[in-house]
């Protein structure tokens, strides 16, 4: 009896794809791994070569950084330079009155939030104002960007709790904490125009939300360092931004750097325990650790009064900042 011949196979009869379902994970994980090091080379060419774009600032927070850096200068100098932008003025006035820097009376005019708050907080909130707007402006990554403002916000209110309890200077203490992650809005922005760029020159498409949390890690102190020169924020900030991840390694072993180091993991801390992912004791255990690793002397019972200021305090400067 002859045997019947087999049927060649039909292109349809071909193994698919997901018939070796390693085969693909493989070629996905060797895709991703050749863009992360097209990401990387690109974004470190992009720092070599001074090609980072720094969030813009409205040229009245620009100048009046600069008019503050200096001592010369007086109260009328500081109004003359906030009042030129109706936006800005506006804003001031409503943060000024808001819960957050409550006084014994409404403040009306530009002029009594100066004289009420003072110059450096003025300076701040005009700050705060600017690096909302200028990091919110993109809508393609609000999420994204509106979690990064607000840590941003309760680091700026931890650290200058912090810099109230330990008794450090408090000038550079909101601005610093405020500022400390800079660098990531300006890596988002990188990675937009990095994937435009691919996209167009090479055909390479890519979601940059995808690596956005692998770039952060690599390049945001380096990075938030350059847009501190860039904006001639004040050298204790530009420490702290460099250095709030290895506050061991500024040469000048500043306090505030060990202070933003501190209120940056507290507020991560505080984000894992309302998720349920850490506890009461270990919570307090780690950032005494954390600051004594730093440095900087805080106690269980501070760590329990941060807590509490931390949470109360940023659902006033929420809503003060809105």
């Amino acid at each position: 009896m002859t045997a019947t011949p087999l049927p060649l196979p039909r292109r349809s009869d071909s193994p698919r794809p997901e018939a070796f379902p390693s085969l693909e994970i493989d070629r996905e994980q060797r895709r991703i791994e050749a863009l992360l090091k097209t990401l990387r080379r690109q974004v470190s060419e992009d720092i070599r070569e001074d090609r980072i774009e720094a969030p813009l600032l409205p040229s009245v927070a620009v100048e009046l950084m600069r008019l503050t850096a200096t001592t010369e200068f007086q109260l009328r100098d500081v109004v003359g330079v906030i009042e030129r932008d109706q936006f800005i003025t506006a804003k001031v006035l409503k943060t000024a009155n808001s819960a957050f820097f409550a006084g014994t009376r409404e403040v009306t005019s530009l002029r009594e939030a100066v004289q009420r708050l003072g110059v450096v907080n003025v300076r701040d909130i005009v700050l705060a104002i600017s690096f909302r707007s200028a990091i919110l402006r993109d809508q393609r990554y609000k999420d994204v960007m509106t979690h990064l403002w607000e840590h941003a916000l309760m680091c700026a209110n931890v650290t200058r709790q912090i810099a109230k309890i330990k008794r450090l200077p408090m000038d550079e203490a909101f601005l610093g904490g405020l500022l400390h992650d800079i660098g990531k809005p300006t890596l988002v922005i990188s990675l937009m125009n990095i994937e435009k760029a691919l996209r167009e020159r090479a055909g390479i498409q890519f979601e940059p939300g995808d690596y956005f949390q692998v770039v952060f890690d690599e390049f945001h102190e380096q990075v938030g360092a350059l847009v501190a020169s860039s904006w001639r924020l004040p050298s204790v900030c530009r420490r702290a931004i460099e250095y709030h991840h290895r506050p061991s390694e500024d040469a000048e072993h500043n306090p505030l750097v060990a202070a933003v180091h501190v209120a940056d993991r507290l507020c991560y801390a505080l984000d894992e325990e309302s998720q349920g992912l850490t506890s009461p004791a270990e919570f307090f255990e780690e950032i005494v650790k954390v600051a004594a690793a730093a440095g900087l002397a805080v106690s269980a019972p501070e760590v329990d009064m941060l807590m509490r200021d931390a949470k109360e305090a940023h659902d006033k400067a929420l809503a003060a900042f809105a």
